[in-house]
């Protein structure tokens, strides 16, 4: 019997994750040229749409962790973070980067109670570091082992849970989202808590640096 195809795999993760009721989005699990398809913003004055500009370089809209899909012509369509679609228009856009030959991708979209720790391996001295800790933190919180944990292709770690009270703890007086975690007193930044429009990238993606597992 073959190997499931990578597409395969994610339309049985579109099944699966769907079922539980988590939100999820497609995405193109690589940054595009922005000669291709460059971000762009309206101009308050004109209302014209305008490249947006980084040290006079044209920035990609397409990053490799936005939600995002290849239309049926092959041109690659950017989405809102906020529209998550049901399993059917995912497993089209799936069944269209299968024909196309084109990379695809899933990212969960945190709702109001499903939120993704996300561990990053640039705060840490090395994975090594990084592990250790998590360990630890899976250690002193047991419950953590009976959730969704993926290893990220970077090294880094996400951690799904559900949250008891719709983050209204972590909310800014302002607005927006408290997202900045530690896993100690006073200790180092650590990671961010995806939630609201911030998407995860989730298994059984692959970037090109390798799937998240």
């Amino acid at each position: 019997m073959s190997e499931p195809s990578a597409y395969d795999l994610l339309r049985e993760e579109v099944r699966r994750l769907s079922s539980q009721g988590i939100q999820l989005q497609t995405i193109i699990p690589v940054e595009l040229p922005a000669e291709l398809c460059p971000r762009r913003r309206k101009k308050q004055a004109t209302g014209e749409w305008e490249p947006v500009l980084k040290s006079g370089a044209m920035q990609p809209a397409i990053t490799g962790k936005n939600p995002s899909f290849w239309r049926g012509d092959g041109e690659p369509q950017l989405i809102s973070h906020a529209r998550p679609v049901p399993p059917e228009v995912l497993l089209e856009r799936i069944a269209i980067a299968e024909r196309l030959g084109k990379e695809i991708g899933l990212a969960v979209i945190p709702g109001g109670d499903v939120v993704s720790i996300d561990f990053d391996t640039k705060h840490y001295g090395s994975v090594q570091t990084l592990e250790e800790d998590w360990m630890n933190l899976v250690d002193r919180y047991p419950v953590l082992a009976d959730t969704r944990m993926e290893r990220t292709p970077s090294g880094g770690v996400h951690i799904y849970v559900r949250v008891t009270d719709r983050m209204v703890s972590w909310q800014r007086p302002g607005g927006g989202l408290h997202c900045n975690f530690t896993t100690e007193q006073g200790g180092p930044h650590r990671g961010e808590v995806l939630a609201g429009t911030r998407v995860s990238v989730c298994a059984p993606t692959r970037n090109g640096k390798g799937p998240s597992l």
